[in-house]
């Protein structure tokens, strides 16, 4: 009876003590990435518009806060949003935002329908999307899909993410 009422202290303790371990939130921005969408003569369906791999940089921000990839608990999209350097979005009804990293793909941000007329969009999000193995891998790819509406000319997409990145504070 001792050894089981020990037992159970001592495992309520140990999980209670891992609740008490401190975590930290900190941001964590892309803001140089420039897509190139190609001149396209298709005027509806889905489409692919560009899938371009990113070199990660996550890791002077992380060393900037103090941890390092293994402490980290999660990373989320906090804001995306896409300005055409040319043009405007009317060549698209909509656009969604992926990560995809060896066979694995989340979709993170999306616009649908696209307001007529405008040359930079503020993304919805998942904000529920885990996007931290796709991060601390030292690559991973961008992919915008959309379904067409019209012909497009060539435009470069210049686009900023924010990530919200939670890691466990070192002991």
């Amino acid at each position: 009876m001792k050894q089981t009422l020990f037992f159970i202290l001592s495992a309520i303790i140990m999980l209670s003590c891992d609740k008490l371990t401190p975590t930290i939130k900190f941001t964590h921005e892309l803001s140089e990435i420039m897509i190139d969408i190609p001149a396209n003569t298709i005027t509806t369906g889905n489409q692919v518009f560009a899938d371009q791999t990113i070199a990660s940089d996550i890791k002077p921000t992380l060393e900037a806060n103090g941890v390092s990839a293994d402490q980290i608990k999660s990373i989320k999209v906090e804001s995306t949003i896409f300005t055409l350097t040319s043009g405007n979005f009317d060549f698209a009804n909509s656009i969604e935002t992926y990560l995809s990293m060896g066979g694995s793909t989340t979709l993170f941000a999306f616009k649908n329908p696209i307001p007529a007329g405008v040359s930079t969009l503020e993304l919805d999000l998942d904000k529920e999307a885990d996007l931290a193995s796709y991060l601390k891998a030292t690559s991973y790819n961008l992919i915008l899909k959309g379904q067409k509406k019209a012909p497009n000319n060539a435009t470069t997409i210049k686009v900023k993410i924010k990530f919200t990145i939670e890691a466990t504070a070192k002991k």
